[in-house]
C-alpha cells in the first residue's frame, strides 16, 4: 500500500515534527516525544506487515560499544548502580535502529527541519534575553553571573546543554543558508535564524561550543564554496571585533581559552582523570564511580567541578577503558565513513545532501567541543546528537550500494 493512501502512515512523520519542536527546549519533552516517534513507527511497520528494523553493518559498532560498557559494569562493586548510570544515557542507542528504519516522506522531514530551526531561533531569543536579564522564567530561577552578564541556559537549566544543542541546530541553519543561491525571502529568514542561534551560543558563554561553532562555520563554508569560506572568515573577524568592543566580558571569556592560569580547574580535572585511567586502562572504573575514584587519585589544586572528566574522550576512557574508547570512536568513525560516502555520491538529491552535510558538520563540531566538555554523557545533548545522526542513518542504512 502506498504511504499516501493511509493517514496512519504519516503518523511517525508528525511525531518527528513534534520532536523537532521540543528538542531545543526540554529534556523531559524530548524523551517523551522520542518514545512516541519510535512507537508510532513500530505500529506503522507492523500494520504494513514489514519489520520495524532494517539490519546494517553499522549497528555492529554501537553494539560493541554497549558490550564494552556492560563489561565495565560487571567489574564494579555495585553492579546495579553502575548499570543504572550507564543506562541513564546509553538507552538512547537501543532506539537508534528503529529511528533509522522509519519510512518518512521527505516533505515531512523538511517540515521537521523548518520547525526545528523556528524552535531553536525562539529558544535563541530567550537565551539572549537571559544573557542580559539573568532569569530562567520557566523555573523562576536566577542565572549564574559571569562577569557583568549571565550564562544563558534556554529551557534546559544548563548552559552546557543549551550551548551544545544550539550548536546542533546551527549546523542545519548554516547548511540550509549556504544551499540557497539567491537573495530571496528564504535566504533572509535563514540568515536571521543563523545569526540569532549564533548569538545564543555566544550567550551561553560555553567556550567549547564556541570552538565547535567556529569549526562548523569554517568547514561548512570551505566544503560548500571557497568564496563563502572567505566571507565566513571575514565575518567572524568583524563579528569578533564588534562583540569584543561592545561586550568586553565576551572578549575576556574568549581569550581565557588560551590562558592556562585561568584554566587551572580544567587542567586539574584532566590530570586526575588521566591518573584514574592509568590505574584502570583496559576496562575502566565502570559508570557511576567517578566521584569515588576522584577522591583517591585527586591531584592537588583548585577544582570548580568534579562530576566527570570535562572531556568526552577522556571521560569514556576513564569509565569504559581503552576498549570502550576505541568502540566509541569506531561508532562515530563508521558513521562518518558511511555518511561522507553517501554525501559524495552524485545521485543524491539536494535534500539528502543537506541533511547529510548538516549531520557531518554537527557531529564534527560537537566532537571538537567534546575535547573540553562532556556532551555525549549529558542526556539533553546525547538525544539531540543522535537526532542529527538519524538523518544520515536513514539514508545510508537503506542504500544497498553502501550496505557494507
Amino acid at each position: 500500500m502506498n504511504m499516501n493512501e493511509r493517514g496512519i502512515d504519516l503518523l511517525p512523520g508528525y511525531m518527528l515534527i513534534l520532536w523537532a519542536f521540543v528538542l531545543p527546549w526540554s529534556i523531559a519533552a524530548m524523551q517523551i516525544v522520542m518514545g512516541f516517534v519510535v512507537i508510532s513507527s513500530i505500529i506503522v511497520a507492523l500494520s504494513d506487515q514489514r519489520s520495524p528494523l532494517k539490519y546494517h553493518l553499522y549497528y555492529l559498532f554501537p553494539l560493541l560499544y554497549l558490550l564494552s560498557g556492560l563489561v565495565s559494569v560487571m567489574r564494579t562493586a555495585d553492579k546495579v548502580y553502575s548499570f543504572g548510570s550507564m543506562f541513564h544515557t546509553d538507552w538512547v542507542i537501543l532506539l537508534v535502529p528503529f529511528l533509522a528504519s522509519m519510512i518518512i516522506p521527505d516533505q515531512q522531514k523538511k517540515t521537521a527541519i523548518r520547525v526545528l530551526l523556528i524552535s531553536a531561533t525562539i529558544s535563541g531569543i530567550y537565551g539572549i534575553i537571559q544573557f542580559f536579564d539573568g532569569m530562567e522564567y520557566f523555573r523562576n530561577e536566577p542565572l549564574r553571573m559571569l562577569g557583568n552578564y549571565y550564562r544563558a541556559v534556554g529551557g534546559y537549566g544548563s548552559f552546557f546543554a543549551f550551548g551544545g544543542n544550539q550548536l546542533f541546530a546551527f549546523s542545519f541553519a548554516i547548511v540550509c543558508l549556504i544551499g540557497v543561491k539567491k537573495w530571496n525571502r528564504e535566504r533572509i529568514i535563514l540568515l536571521i535564524a543563523s545569526i540569532i542561534i549564533f548569538l545564543s551560543i555566544i550567550a551561553s558563554q560555553t567556550r567549547s561550543a564556541w570552538l565547535g561553532m567556529m569549526f562548523i562555520i569554517l568547514l561548512g563554508t570551505y566544503l560548500a564554496n571557497k568564496k563563502y569560506f572567505i566571507l565566513a572568515v571575514s565575518g567572524l573577524l568583524i563579528g569578533s571585533v564588534v562583540l569584543f568592543f561592545s561586550l568586553p566580558d565576551i572578549q575576556s571569556r574568549f581569550t581565557s581559552i588560551f590562558d592556562f592560569s585561568q584554566n587551572a580547574a580544567r587542567l586539574n580535572i584532566w590530570k586526575t582523570s588521566l591518573a584514574i585511567f592509568k590505574e584502570n586502562p583496559v576496562f575502566g572504573i565502570g559508570y557511576g564511580n567517578f566521584d569515588t575514584f576522584f577522591e583517591i587519585f585527586k591531584v592537588p589544586g583548585y577544582y570548580d567541578a568534579k562530576g566527570h572528566a570535562h572531556n568526552d574522550f577522556l571521560n569514556i576512557a576513564v569509565h569504559n577503558g581503552v576498549i570502550g574508547l576505541f568502540t566509541w570512536l569506531g561508532m562515530w568513525g563508521a558513521w562518518f565513513y558511511y555518511a561522507i560516502r553517501a554525501f559524495r555520491q552524485a545521485e543524491r538529491t539536494e535534500f539528502e545532501k543537506t541533511v547529510l552535510l548538516s549531520g557531518i558538520l554537527a557531529i564534527a563540531g560537537i566532537l571538537v567541543g567534546a575535547l573540553f566538555q562532556c556532551y555525549y554523557t549529558d542526556l539533553e545533548n546525547n538525544i539531540f546528537w543522535w537526532f542529527m545522526a538519524m538523518f544520515g542513518l536513514q539514508i545510508f542504512t537503506r542504500d544497498n550500494r553502501i550496505k557494507t
